[in-house]
């Protein structure tokens, strides 16, 4: 039986950093704007800038990823999806797992939260000079 986790579907606060999450981050086809990495233990992540004339002031991205424990249909990644802001560590996800993957919301929020902050790290630590910093 597979569910959705709705309990981290709310606006949470991304507070701290995690700098050896960060240096795992593995670029592949990225800019500051755009791009699809790979953070490690089979995460996968997709990000574009939602509206550039906006969200450099505003600084949001549309954020998608799958991990292993992803909900699958016809075998395939279901991903989660929202928005992230790393200037402002802040996110709002829809996350999607297999139903007995995390016993509760609160191990359900810590992942999506190690997911996006490591996402954030390696965001800043290779594009900090870019005007979405600035």
């Amino acid at each position: 039986m597979k569910r959705t986790i709705p309990g981290v579907a709310v606006f949470l606060a991304v507070i701290l950093g995690s700098p050896a999450l960060a240096e795992n981050t593995v670029r592949n086809a990225a800019d500051w704007e755009s791009g699809n990495d790979s953070i490690g233990n089979g995460v996968y992540i997709t990000y574009d800038l939602v509206d550039q004339e906006e969200v450099v002031n505003e600084g949001m991205f549309a954020f998608s990823f799958v991990h292993p424990n992803s909900k699958k249909r016809d075998d395939v990644l279901q991903p989660s999806v929202g928005y992230v802001n790393c200037k402002e560590r802040e996110m709002e996800m829809y996350f999607v797992a297999e139903e007995d993957a995390y016993p509760t919301t609160e191990e359900a929020g810590e992942v999506v939260q190690s997911i996006v902050i490591a996402f954030c790290d390696g965001h800043k630590k290779a594009f900090g000079e870019s005007p979405y910093y600035q």
